[in-house]
């Protein structure tokens, strides 16, 4: 039994020494950077690895050391490439995917295929595939399908430890009580919890640390099925007593010490902002005001934005036409027309988890390197263009975000396009991620290089310059 606990204690070092950034990281950005799902992940696999190890199953003593090299070396070759390789190369939609965790799940794998054998291993293969596909966007998606926020947070980590509870029976009729006490008592201690603390203070508890909160529930559920099982049986589970299978496992610290080396030595990616964010004077409403020597000639809210960005949460475009030609603008002397898109948004799930252009029919265009502009009142924006190849169009874009006294993030995106007729067609706002999931297996298979555009000419920069300072100047003075 010794021998089985030293094992246990080199699986979780070298994954906590491999990937202490990864932890580090989700621990200091909270729900930001998706410490609610981390911890989940963790209760899921507890779970679901103790209740497959306290079944009495039999196994054969058939074990084959090369098998165990093999499955293990290609786990760990896998796990270093997706968290050196692949992160970095879809960095922009880090907090989304999060691949360091489903590498970190991968390499766990692994290094168990080193140390107690293939098939002991293969053992919790449906533990291993639950980890896989309840990953950190399904965790996301199912949250805002709860409704976002802290309530829905606790809600996806709810259904994750059912069907973690489920994978762990060893009987249908097992597997679904198991799962139903789970989510049932997690979503009800979820719900009387939100009635009773109040959704604003909750929403203050998914900042930093405090994100564990969310989880809390759905681990009540667990044991609240774990004692239901045990008072129905009359007995408590037991973790039975054998000695591993693989007798010597000395050589495995080599390829597990070079994969610990290499993981240390490429840091983790960091992940790219929107803007340098300020805190802006007092609270504002949806939307924004409009910059003197503009009026505002259209506005829309898109309906859908709650089902992403969470309850509360405020999606709208509005329509600027320049009061006065400026010659600089445009040589036959046309007014110049642009669209303002508002996001506000009460929790950490903001636009930048998306992209920049997740919600944008130009999603695969090619993008323009970043410029940094300042916009007064210690603001920074970040501009860049958009060539879409479909519409012969070229949009130049400029991002900015503050949070206001009330905790509410506004991102703001300044569009002009180089069309300057009053038909112009702008970027269409849309609710689906079919576009954005193309966008990045292009770039997963063929690299970044093919969605940008190095030579882009940033024709209207400042055009979007004016109306974003316009729109701070604006901020502030309402806000004072």
């Amino acid at each position: 039994m010794n021998r089985y606990l030293w094992r246990w204690l080199t699986l979780v070092l070298v994954c906590a020494l491999g990937y202490w950034s990864s932890l580090e990281r989700s621990l200091t950005d909270g729900a930001a950077g998706g410490l609610p799902y981390t911890v989940t992940a963790v209760a899921m696999g507890l779970v679901m690895f103790l209740g497959i190890e306290m079944q009495n199953r039999t196994v054969l003593p058939i074990h084959d050391r090369e098998v165990d090299w093999i499955i293990g070396t290609i786990a760990l070759v896998l796990a270093v490439s997706a968290r050196a390789q692949l992160a970095p190369r879809l960095v922009e939609w880090f907090d989304l995917l999060r691949l360091d965790m489903l590498s970190l799940i991968i390499f766990a794998f692994g290094v168990s295929a080193l140390v107690f054998g293939s098939r002991a291993t293969l053992r919790f293969g449906s533990a291993w595939a639950t980890l896989l596909l309840f990953n950190s966007p399904v965790f996301l998606i199912v949250s805002l399908l709860c409704g976002g926020g802290w309530t829905g947070t606790a809600c996806a980590a709810s259904v994750g430890l059912a069907v973690a509870a489920a994978a762990a029976g060893n009987r249908v009729r097992h597997r679904a009580a198991a799962a139903g006490v789970t989510l049932v008592v997690g979503v009800m201690l979820t719900l009387l919890t939100g009635a009773v603390v109040g959704q604003d203070r909750l929403r203050e508890a998914l900042s930093g640390a405090a994100g564990i909160t969310s989880v809390l529930p759905a681990l009540a559920g667990v044991l609240t099925a774990l004692a239901v099982d045990a008072a129905v049986r009359h007995t408590l589970p037991t973790i039975r007593h054998r000695d591993p299978s693989v007798r010597h496992t000395r050589a495995a610290l080599v390829p597990l010490t070079a994969a610990v080396a290499v993981l240390l030595l490429v840091p983790l990616p960091e992940r790219p902002t929107t803007s340098a964010t300020a805190d802006a004077p007092g609270t504002q409403p949806t939307g924004t005001p409009a910059p003197a020597g503009w009026s505002v000639t259209g506005s829309e809210r898109f309906a859908w934005t709650a089902d992403y960005f969470g309850a509360g949460a405020d999606f709208r475009r509005q329509v600027l036409r320049a009061d006065a030609v400026v010659d600089d603008w445009d040589t036959d002397n046309r007014h110049r027309t642009v669209v303002v898109d508002t996001l506000t948004s009460d929790g950490p799930v903001n636009a930048s988890r998306f992209g920049d252009e997740g919600f944008y029919s130009s999603v695969n265009g090619r993008r323009s390197p970043k410029l940094d502009v300042g916009l007064g009142h210690g603001v920074t924006g970040r501009v860049y263009t958009v060539l879409d190849d479909e519409a012969y169009l070229t949009y130049t874009r400029l991002r900015v975000s503050w949070r206001d006294d009330g905790g509410r993030i506004h991102d703001i995106s300044v569009i002009a396009v180089d069309d300057h007729r009053d038909s112009a067609v702008f970027p269409a706002v849309t609710g689906s991620l079919t576009g954005l999931a193309g966008r990045i297996v292009t770039v997963l298979l063929r690299g970044g290089a093919v969605t940008e555009d190095p030579d882009a000419d940033y024709k209207d920069l400042d055009v979007v310059t004016a109306v974003a300072t316009g729109i701070v100047d604006a901020r502030w003075e309402e806000g004072q």
